[in-house]
């Protein structure tokens, strides 16, 4: 699924303030590794060793963009080192870039992004390209002179991916969270790690899959489905998604493919009774079985809320209780009442008082000198 290859949710930022040296039990989980601009930075030297030895798993990719090099020193004594060596030999171009996928480059899944633009061309503006291209790289995206843009080399028992242009991984496909406060941020600056798999060299998944935002709606709620689809692409929105009663018969709903993501899609869905419902996409065999309940009633509204109130009260440093459980002498709610008595005059801006004022003074002084000068 488009899942397995890049998802915003599927990348997060590391850093040293947040992480400590406590890397390598999100290293384990990850598939993928993404090195940004200077990536460690000052992190203690327990993510070198870290990072080194998951040079050794052949089931972890590893992508490096332009700016990666620039923590060259700190691997001296790993084979990241000879990595971001090869990354940072790079030549800036002087004239705009103009973009074409290499036949090894198409349904590539670090290109997962980009798949829609595969048939054409498109320009980037001023960019660098690598300055030599070894036998044992593979160009994925190239230019008119063929300049490798983006190439996969060997690496440890897996493969990795260099990256020449920075104008490229500007696009909002190429991003991820970033763990300060799940913003989105792109994969320029830092150390990501990915739970992705397919980076390391996998062949494209053809899987259809199905998910709901939230994963069981109440009657009357409005419904996200994604689908992942790799055969999906940006343009105008389409049929393909059914859904339907238990034994009732299919309805369909519109999908509208991500503007920027190939293979990816969504539509809304609001249920207007509850029971046990199938969605299926493309008439797959397989549907995928939800069930809608009743609206909650107002009591466990009000409970929900008075959880979120609650918690906000404490982290605030108040506290939260309902009004009737309030001794009724420690409230202090008196209301005022003031009444602005209406008259038929227009009042006056400050301003224009303050004018009539100055020009008052002025018509007195100059009468005073002229009297001053008479004989």
């Amino acid at each position: 699924s488009v899942s397995q290859f890049w998802s915003r949710e599927g990348f997060t930022r590391y850093g040293a303030d947040e992480w400590g040296d406590q890397l390598q039990g999100p290293l384990d989980e990850a598939s993928v590794v993404v090195l940004g601009r200077a990536p460690i930075g000052s992190a203690p030297d327990s993510w070198v060793e870290a990072l080194a030895k998951a040079t050794e798993r052949e089931d972890l990719g590893w992508l490096a963009l332009p700016g990666s090099e620039m923590d060259l020193d700190r691997f001296e004594d790993s084979s990241l080192a000879n990595l971001l060596e090869r990354e940072g030999n790079r030549k800036e171009s002087r004239e705009s870039i103009r973009i074409l996928f290499a036949e090894q480059g198409k349904d590539h899944p670090a290109l997962a992004p980009l798949w829609s633009y595969q048939d054409g061309v498109w320009e980037i503006g001023s960019d660098s390209y690598f300055r030599v291209i070894m036998p044992t790289m593979q160009v994925l995206l190239t230019d008119p002179q063929d300049r490798g843009l983006v190439v996969q080399v060997p690496f440890g028992l897996g493969k990795a991916t260099l990256v020449s242009t920075s104008n490229l991984w500007k696009l909002r496909s190429f991003a991820g969270w970033d763990v300060r406060g799940d913003r989105e941020a792109g994969f320029l600056s830092g150390l990501w790690l990915g739970i992705l798999d397919d980076l390391s060299g996998r062949e494209r998944s053809q899987e259809i899959r199905l998910t709901l935002d939230p994963e069981k709606p109440t009657v009357g709620q409005s419904t996200r489905i994604q689908v992942e689809d790799p055969s999906l692409t940006p343009g105008q929105p389409r049929g393909g998604l059914e859904i339907r009663e238990t034994q009732s018969e299919w309805e369909t709903l519109l999908v509208s493919p991500d503007p920027e993501w190939s293979g990816i899609g969504e539509a809304v869905w609001t249920p207007r009774s509850s029971g046990e419902y199938e969605i299926r996409y493309a008439s797959g065999e397989n549907p995928l079985a939800v069930t809608v309940t009743d609206r909650p009633s107002e009591s466990e509204d009000l409970s929900l809320n008075e959880e979120t109130l609650q918690e906000i009260a404490e982290t605030s440093g108040g506290a939260y209780s309902r009004l009737a459980e309030v001794d009724p002498a420690a409230i202090d709610l008196k209301p005022t009442t003031h009444v602005i008595e209406r008259t038929d005059k227009t009042p006056l801006r400050h301003d224009l008082w303050l004018g009539i004022l100055v020009a008052g003074l002025f018509c007195m002084g100059w009468g005073l000198r002229r009297a001053w000068s008479l004989p």
